[in-house]
């Protein structure tokens, strides 16, 4: 299948893993301020951005997915960076693939879905696919949808990129992947992380709670917690600098 990623500069690989709505590209600030001194991969994940789509988009094919991009790109010992729904990848593939990650960021991300048939998932799923179902287009939501995931410290330029990002993706994929969300839990396996783990988060993320969060660091060993003030679901593009900042700490202490 085809795969598409940017993929700059040399040394330890630091891996970026991005959300349901959005694409590698969105990475753009954190390729620019690492790759001077990682090998620094952003991907599309299946069916975003340009890369094919899998049969059947689960957790489980994802991180085979992963696996195996990984072995075909010689990118041993990775940092795998994981936002949101990239978060809950890279938890998947720590639980089916151990030892093969140096160290982790789960960054806005969330070690539960929970059953798809519970009341607070019903209206998750539904209040980003029933406009879809009503014949609106992403790009038409893309603005609004921005809107709600940031918070009130996100600079303008961010919020263009991210608007630009969520509006590119086919709904297809998007709507594969808010359903691949369904029964996703790896609660138990929060202990056994064991490499270094940052854990981030903006201060006003609605989607992945600051509080949750806390309590996530809390469950994996030694793990690192960071709550970006001002800042939402979109972090590393609503204020670049502080987002990186906070990576640079993490990276500069391990790796």
């Amino acid at each position: 299948m085809k795969v598409s990623f940017v993929d700059r500069g040399r040394g330890r690989p630091v891996v970026f893993l991005h959300g349901i709505a959005s694409a590698g590209g969105t990475w753009q600030y954190q390729v620019d301020a690492f790759a001077g001194r990682y090998r620094v991969v952003a991907l599309d994940l299946p069916g975003f951005g340009d890369c094919d789509a899998l049969q059947e988009m689960t957790f489980e094919a994802l991180s085979g997915w992963l696996q195996d991009f990984l072995v075909d790109h010689q990118l041993q010992e990775p940092v795998l960076v994981g936002h949101s729904f990239g978060g809950m990848i890279v938890q998947e593939y720590l639980a089916a693939f151990p030892g093969r990650a140096a160290g982790v960021v789960l960054y806005g991300t969330s070690p539960a879905f929970g059953p798809k048939d519970g009341p607070w998932q019903q209206a998750f799923i539904r209040a980003r696919l029933q406009p879809l179902d009503e014949g609106n287009t992403m790009a038409e939501l893309a603005p609004e949808g921005v809107q709600n995931m940031v918070g009130s410290g996100a600079g303008a330029e961010g919020i263009a990129l991210a608007t630009d990002g969520y509006g590119a993706v086919e709904e297809a994929s998007f709507r594969a992947a808010v359903h691949c969300l369904a029964d996703f839990d790896q609660r138990e396996n929060l202990h056994k992380i064991d490499v270094p783990c940052l854990v981030l988060v903006g201060e006003e993320d609605g989607n992945a709670p600051a509080r949750m969060m806390k309590k996530m660091a809390g469950n994996i060993r030694g793990s690192r917690y960071v709550c970006l003030p001002r800042l939402g679901h979109l972090a590393h593009l609503e204020d670049p600098a502080l987002f990186n900042a906070a990576l640079n700490d993490f990276l500069l202490e391990y790796f």
